[in-house]
């Protein structure tokens, strides 16, 4: 992780790559340590869970040591792989911004908060944008035809089943 290379992570599974080292350290916590975001991207993609604690004593998370050690980089990784940024990230359950407001790290704070609002803001204009957009309409009016289709073909099967029923009772009677 130091050197920056996967090629020797690529010859363990998954349950490897999760297991803490020799002293209690997984490889989340060493990305953030040694600043290896690419890294952090390679391990997500193994499976590799970047929200739970990654140290000994079971304290941080990778973004509780990226904010405290001021990973800017990694703090950004974390945002771009999916990690949640407004989640407690120890075990006192305080929040990133809680850990940045606490160091008076006004450039974490900037960041943090401009990712969150980047998030929540993409989050709003697809939302209604979605609701506006031709593909919205085409999308409705495709609904509207398959459940019409869907009644039409309940419909067949009804009057199949009506036949089969008389023809049963003629054969019989």
């Amino acid at each position: 992780i130091y050197e920056g290379m996967t090629d020797q992570l690529d010859l363990l599974s998954l349950e490897q790559l999760k297991e803490p080292d020799d002293i209690g350290l997984t490889l989340p916590f060493l990305c953030v340590q040694h600043d290896r975001p690419e890294i952090l991207r390679y391990l997500k993609g193994r499976g590799v869970d970047l929200e739970g604690f990654c140290d000994p004593m079971n304290y941080g998370t990778p973004l509780f040591y990226a904010v405290n050690q001021r990973k800017y980089r990694i703090i950004e990784m974390l945002d771009a792989l999916g990690v949640p940024l407004n989640n407690p990230c120890d075990a006192l359950e305080q929040t990133a911004m809680t850990h940045a407001v606490r160091l008076d790290d006004t450039y974490c704070q900037q960041l943090l908060n401009t990712l969150v609002n980047r998030t929540l803001a993409a989050a709003e204009l697809i939302q209604k944008n979605f609701l506006r957009t031709r593909q919205r309409r085409i999308y409705l009016e495709i609904r509207g035809k398959i459940r019409l289709m869907n009644r039409v073909w309940r419909g067949a099967l009804g009057r199949r089943r009506m036949r089969e029923r008389r023809r049963e009772e003629m054969e019989e009677g």
